[in-house]
């Protein structure tokens, strides 16, 4: 293993490139470092405002929501593969607007699937479904576009 003086270096390097959470970080440190240098390592970087798993979520679920490529579910799912807490994520997505998803999904299947032929109405189910859109949402869209019910 790698001295422990390299861990809270190597932790702001990463952190440099972009931002982790802190399951991220962990695993990646854990490639080289032992569990209690990584523990102290992540302790100061909490303590400095470095590492905030909360205030993490809060921003990448602000930006899939302004990405309009995801549902509530896809976005939740997208977090929690981030390594991001459970209660971040559902604290993070507490105000999220479920009315604003249709208008997500309508724009996102009319700019993926341009044609509109009814042919086309399972696999923009399929793909909006994939991208955690409800049945909910999903099914409104393809009654709109397509004249389903």
């Amino acid at each position: 293993m790698a001295s422990s003086k390299a861990c809270l270096p190597a932790a702001v390097k990463l952190l440099a490139v972009r931002d982790h959470s802190e399951g991220e970080l962990r695993r990646k440190l854990l490639r080289r470092y032992d569990a209690a240098e990584i523990d102290a390592a992540i302790t100061v970087l909490r303590a400095r405002g470095y590492l905030d798993d909360d205030a993490l979520a809060r921003r990448m679920a602000a930006k899939y929501m302004d990405e309009g490529l995801h549902g509530r579910h896809g976005i939740r799912r997208r977090l929690l593969e981030r390594g991001l807490p459970k209660a971040a994520v559902d604290a993070a997505l507490a105000g999220y607007d479920s009315g604003a998803d249709y208008d997500r999904a309508a724009a996102l299947a009319a700019r993926k699937f341009p044609g509109g032929e009814a042919a086309d109405a399972a696999r923009v189910g399929r793909f909006l479904a994939a991208r955690g859109f409800d049945g909910e949402t999903v099914l409104a869209v393809l009654r709109h576009l397509y004249g389903y019910d």
